[in-house]
């Protein structure tokens, strides 16, 4: 489903908070996918890109990516990270 969703010009996709990969190794090909998770041991067997960092503090320049999906993340935030976390996925 969430594959499905993925809207039309999208070439360049960050899963933020990926995990384990579950979600991102399903997206297709077609896609540049970048992996972030703040666990190495979470992402060491992803099969693309891989990224070990914080969602507050993401190591991109603004509007690296056209798509950034969050996954089963943002119930996981602390409240009072909550806003800056925000802030980083949307610049």
């Amino acid at each position: 489903d969430i594959v499905a969703n993925i809207p039309e010009g999208v070439k360049t996709i960050l899963d933020a908070g990926c995990g384990n990969g579950l979600i991102t190794e399903r997206i297709p090909a077609e896609y540049e996918v970048t992996g972030l998770d703040w666990s190495y041991q979470a992402i060491k067997n992803l099969g693309c890109k891989k990224v070990v960092a914080s969602l507050s503090a993401l190591p991109f320049e603004d509007n690296s990516y056209d798509l950034v999906m969050v996954n089963d993340v943002i119930e996981h935030i602390y409240e009072n990270e909550y806003e800056t976390v925000i802030n980083e996925l949307i610049r």
